[in-house]
């Protein structure tokens, strides 16, 4: 991957993700890269608690928010019935 110039964003990224973003373009980044898992070459860190793969955690958002858009069809469907 060629690297990226990192934009300054406000509020959606903290910046351990961008210090994370940079160590992953392959820049100096906060935390050093993990020994690299079965599933091919990606790389996994530890962010929170959760063990996420590079580009994953800046789904992990949209996700949630889908989600809980479906759970609350589901709920109103349950309500008509």
């Amino acid at each position: 991957m060629k690297e990226r110039p990192i934009k300054k964003r406000s509020k959606p990224f903290t910046a351990s993700f961008w210090l994370l973003r940079r160590e992953y373009y392959g820049g100096e980044g906060l935390l050093e890269k993990k020994k690299e898992e079965e599933e091919g070459d990606t790389i996994k860190r530890k962010i929170g608690g959760l063990r996420l793969t590079g580009m994953k955690m800046m789904m992990m958002v949209g996700r949630r928010k889908i989600m809980k858009e479906k759970s609350r069809d589901k709920r109103r469907e349950e309500v008509h019935y």
